[in-house]
């Protein structure tokens, strides 16, 4: 089970990428859009010949990249997620080897030792 808390979510995401094959030495216009709902995240031109870029500063999510040389009309699409860099892992589970039944006066009662393992944090 992964718990995410609404106050974990932070802009700190990033992805890395490099052009090879395909479109030309043309500046090329990069658009993020997310994924699920299509809005513009944000757009930008990369320098005629540029093969390598980064997008920092993103929310987890998911999203669409799409590379564009509108000399050459031509256009290309990837689709990436953005983790959370906060996981927060819990487990509870019942110990049943060590479970014990006791007699409280007329009524029975069991013992039922639980363990508890987590982790998280940046």
């Amino acid at each position: 089970m992964i718990i995410r808390r609404p106050g974990d979510l932070r802009p700190l995401g990033s992805a890395k990428f490099e052009i090879y094959n395909g479109l030309g030495y043309n500046p090329r216009k990069v658009r993020l859009t997310n994924a699920e709902t299509g809005a513009l995240v944000r757009e930008f031109k990369l320098a005629a010949g540029q093969t390598t870029f980064e997008t920092k500063n993103l929310f987890p999510g998911q999203y669409k990249l799409t590379l564009r040389d509108e000399s050459a009309n031509q256009e290309i699409s990837t689709f990436l997620s953005i983790d959370s860099k906060v996981y927060l892992y819990s487990n509870l589970t019942v110990d049943s080897y060590n479970m014990t039944t006791d007699f409280c006066g007329p009524q029975i009662m069991t013992r039922i030792p639980v363990k508890y393992t987590g982790t998280g944090g940046n």
